[in-house]
């Protein structure tokens, strides 16, 4: 299994990874603000996440999605890790995540406790800029 993970810029990729994991044709409206990450293994579809503007330096992750398969095993949490490295480059500094788009799990609580997620107009919101990783402490760059 080699699962990656892709900010996907096309309107017409991203309608057709949302159809294929969810199983709703034409269900997703794709506009140019909106980010729309995909995850991959070996080439096929397995899930997705969708952030869309709100305020000034701030989206909210509106949906997510994996096939039944990938679930409980940390894609998530991955992908959501994933989402705030592409937010935070694109210069957005917060995301505000509803949670019943996320799949309960004791790494997700884990992972929003290290990004010291707040509760916020009923969903958690996360800063894009992480703590400094250790490499970073060091004086070193990142082996990411």
């Amino acid at each position: 299994m080699s699962v990656t993970q892709h900010l996907v810029h096309d309107s017409k990729d991203a309608r057709l990874i949302h159809d294929k994991v969810t199983g709703l044709a034409g269900a997703y409206e794709h506009k140019d603000e909106n980010f729309f990450f995909c995850l991959m293994d070996d080439g096929r579809y397995v899930g997705y996440s969708i952030a869309l503007p709100q305020a000034q330096g701030r989206y909210l992750l509106s949906d997510m999605g994996l096939l039944e398969k990938y679930r409980q095993q940390g894609r998530m949490v991955s992908l959501l890790g994933y989402m705030l490295f592409e937010l935070q480059d694109a210069g957005i500094h917060e995301l505000l995540v509803d949670m019943s788009h996320v799949e309960a799990s004791p790494e997700m609580d884990a992972f929003m406790a290290s990004r010291n997620a707040v509760d916020f107009e009923g969903k958690k919101l996360l800063k894009t800029a992480a703590k400094k990783s250790r490499w970073r402490l060091f004086g070193r760059k990142s082996q990411a």
